[in-house]
């Protein structure tokens, strides 16, 4: 720690100079508060940093400290955030932030302003900023290189000219030479008990092993009931649709609203990522929505384990309709299937999937939909895997094409 930072760290020490503060605007929508991009403290210190910082390329990004530190809640403006929009906000800032780093990173390299907008002057402890980022930048390395080669974080204000900016962190990236690093592949991979996020030397073997599948079609495996002695594999996943205490209200709605329920299955219970993992199976997989794995004791030492409930989903016969077919619409709009070589496939959504209902004891409804295989590679993003460069000045998103042919020729 240098003098300077030791005096700071002293209570009876004068704080830095401080800019008046700017507090993030704030807008309520649908998904919570939001907080906009790009604040006026941002603007300067991106525009002094360039003056005494020898790196061609320059992002900057907002984190408030109010999301980093549970304690301390956001009362910007009257807002008090609320437990499911903190957990958005995060998640979307967490998004903004792996999206800038990996544009860096594929734009030879730069500095990542971070502003703790909220923070104190006295405040140097940079913890849980690492805590929010380490993981996130680890994801762009995918070589074996160490951490500590790619990435350097420091305070700003270090810097004797940018003193005043006390609440911002400079994340020095370090270019990805001669090959694409990616945010987010938007396709996962199978294992018996959970999916995952592909790690790049994943998708070179898929795409150098090129694998074929004697079975593609979708494979409906819960007729009859059968369900209920499917129990979760690499081929079969089970959601629950039961309400937990404090839970009720937002499911009953959730039956009333059948595109916010398409949407709750789709992206907030995994259909779309699990779709990406069974196309990669032989026979595909098939996931089952309204099935709860419940605990349960067996045999004479009353050990604990699993067994399947059939609750289901009490829906009219025209709102099972509506949902069904709006999953479809989903698949059709969403999913993106490439060949190996990374030219598309016109696959269409009722040749990719099956949507079957089953009915339960309680005249409820299992909905299950069939996945089959696919010879190539499938997103659940329509634009294809998540990567970013920068061109004339701004982020851009690499197109998938483009992705293909410089992740292809690094392999």
């Amino acid at each position: 720690m240098s003098d300077t930072r030791k005096r700071r760290a002293d209570s009876r020490a004068s704080p830095p100079p401080k800019r008046p503060r700017r507090e993030p605007q704030i807008t309520t929508r649908s998904s919570g508060p939001v907080t906009r991009p790009r604040c006026r403290d941002c603007s300067d210190a991106c525009k002094k940093a360039k003056r005494h910082i020898k790196e061609s390329n320059f992002l900057c990004i907002d984190i408030p400290v109010c999301l980093l530190y549970e304690r301390i809640p956001n009362t910007s403006q009257g807002v008090i955030l609320s437990k499911e929009q903190r957990v958005n906000k995060k998640k979307q800032l967490q998004s903004e932030f792996l999206e800038k780093a990996c544009g860096l990173r594929n734009s030879g390299g730069g500095i990542l302003l971070v502003h703790l907008v909220g923070l104190s002057s006295r405040d140097r402890h940079p913890g849980k900023l690492d805590e929010f980022t380490d993981d996130l930048l680890v994801k762009l390395i995918d070589d074996g290189t160490l951490f500590v080669d790619c990435f350097t974080k420091q305070w700003l204000d270090e810097k004797k000219e940018l003193s005043d900016y006390y609440d911002f962190i400079s994340i020095t990236v370090r270019p990805k030479n001669q090959s694409v690093v990616t945010a987010n592949f938007m396709t996962k991979i199978p294992f018996d008990s959970k999916i995952e996020d592909p790690r790049a030397s994943n998708i070179h073997g898929l795409l150098s092993t090129r694998k074929t599948f004697r079975h593609k079609a979708p494979l409906v495996r819960g007729r009859g009931r059968k369900y209920r002695l499917l129990h979760e594999s690499r081929n079969v996943q089970h959601k629950a649709f039961k309400a937990e205490k404090g839970n009720e209200k937002k499911l009953q709605s959730l039956q009333r609203d059948i595109p916010a329920l398409v949407q709750y299955i789709w992206k907030d219970q995994r259909l779309r990522e699990y779709i990406t993992s069974f196309s990669k199976l032989d026979k595909g997989g098939s996931y089952f929505f309204g099935v709860a794995e419940e605990k349960r004791e067996y045999g004479r030492k009353k050990y604990v384990s699993i067994k399947l409930v059939d609750h289901g989903i009490n829906l009219s016969r025209r709102d099972l309709k509506a949902l069904k077919h709006n999953l479809i619409e989903k698949v059709q709009s969403d999913i993106l299937c490439c060949s190996y070589d990374g030219e598309t496939l016109n696959i269409e959504a009722h040749d990719l999937v099956v949507i079957d209902h089953h009915l339960t004891k309680d005249k409820n409804y299992v909905i299950e939909v069939a996945v089959g295989a696919v010879e190539g590679l499938v997103f659940y993003d329509a634009r294809g895997p998540s990567s970013f460069a920068i061109k004339e000045g701004e982020l851009k998103r690499i197109t998938c094409c483009e992705w293909f042919n410089t992740f292809k020729a690094q392999g």
